[in-house]
């Protein structure tokens, strides 16, 4: 079973949703016509800028969004 974990930082206004596994292709370009792209030096999924409607993508996959308590 797959775990995405959705987080926001307030520092630099960037949401990032992590996956436990590969994403299947429908998911991946959902998030990709979103605006997410793949950071693999991060290994996470990260849009660029916060957005309603990407919240709100991230709110129906994960059901929350946490802090981003990591140094990026």
């Amino acid at each position: 079973m797959q775990t995405l974990t959705a987080t926001y930082s307030p520092e630099d206004n960037k949401l990032r949703l992590y996956a436990s596994s590969r994403l299947e292709e429908a998911l991946y370009l959902r998030l990709k016509d979103a605006g997410f792209a793949w950071a693999p030096r991060q290994d996470l999924f990260v849009a660029p800028m916060w957005t309603p409607a990407r919240a709100d993508l991230l709110l129906d996959l994960c059901g929350e969004i946490g802090d981003e308590d990591t140094s990026l």
